[in-house]
């Protein structure tokens, strides 16, 4: 990949040498390419100067909308674009729908994507498959349930809208105060769930019968423990080489196959380098399915993995 040209704060555009955006996908799904939430094949694209006409970026969606069947039409800013997003997208949405076309937000095989960027305007066709995310930009929007604990259940609910998984037997929550991921766990199909923290978990929670709370540290409980758990995740605010020693010591608590979800915080320094020295430590006993920035963690790299 050579040719990056930005177009926001948290968008460009990047030639592809030799490669196709399903390999790229690919890439990204495995964990090889970490820090990339959306893709999107560019067909057209504005200067800013040209991008101001509203009418003109109207017209660069209809061109670019494919011939026949239901399109998912994504527009979003990155930076400081000079339109709202959601009124060019009614715009555009209102020309399909004259031009014949079936026009959906989202759940369709193919997305139309507007890009509104701070130094010009990209349009961009695609097949959902490709896409990472079948939301604009890769933007995850979950709403707030009445019986959420904290925000921090939205990195584990994003993960699994984007990557199902199988969640079943007992779980070991680790860092799990006040309980957020544990109620997750419980509701996606965990049998119990053990949460160690040295915190309380929120009154909601703790009268639940399947749910086992053990006040302690997650070394502290590892060591004395002879548990074993066919699911154990990792939120903790540590160095991301902290958190896999955590998970590593962790290993002996798990037979092969069982499933660790953790979350690798972004450090300041070096931060590409910290990330794949911590994913290399865990490859030894772990073998990682997916290792990716989401959106509702954008300071940090989820890793999903498999006991080896």
């Amino acid at each position: 990949m050579v040719d990056h040209v930005a177009v926001g704060d948290d968008a460009g555009l990047i030639r592809l040498d030799g490669a196709g955006l399903a390999e790229v996908a690919a890439a990204a799904r495995s964990g090889e390419l970490r820090f990339v939430r959306h893709l999107v094949k560019a067909a057209a694209q504005l200067p800013t100067g040209e991008a101001d006409d509203p009418a003109m970026i109207i017209e660069l969606a209809a061109s670019a909308a494919p011939a026949n069947g239901p399109i998912a039409l994504q527009v979003w800013a990155s930076g400081r674009s000079r339109h709202r997003p959601e009124a060019v997208r009614a715009a555009i949405a209102d020309r399909l729908t004259a031009d014949g076309h079936e026009v959906h937000r989202a759940g369709c095989e193919t997305v139309l994507a507007v890009c509104l960027g701070e130094r010009r305007v990209v349009v961009g066709r695609t097949r959902t498959a490709d896409a990472l995310a079948d939301w604009p930009g890769g933007r995850v929007r979950l709403a707030d349930s009445p019986h959420q604990i904290s925000r921090a259940e939205h990195k584990l609910e994003e993960l699994f809208s984007l990557l199902p998984l199988t969640i079943s037997g007992d779980a070991l929550d680790l860092g799990a105060s006040p309980g957020g991921w544990s109620r997750i766990l419980l509701e996606y199909g965990a049998r119990r769930v053990h949460g160690v923290d040295p915190g309380e978990p929120a009154p909601s929670l703790a009268r639940r019968p399947d749910l086992n709370w053990h006040r302690t540290t997650a070394g502290e409980f590892i060591r004395r423990t002879q548990r074993t758990f066919q699911v154990i995740v990792n939120d903790m605010r540590m160095d991301p080489l902290q958190s896999v020693r955590t998970m590593i010591m962790a290993a002996r608590l798990q037979r092969p196959g069982d499933l660790i979800i953790i979350t690798l915080k972004i450090t300041t320094h070096r931060p590409v380098e910290a990330i794949d020295r911590a994913l290399e430590d865990l490859g030894e006993s772990y073998k990682i399915i997916f290792a990716r920035q989401l959106h509702h963690n954008r300071n940090e790299v989820t890793v999903v993995g498999r006991r080896r």
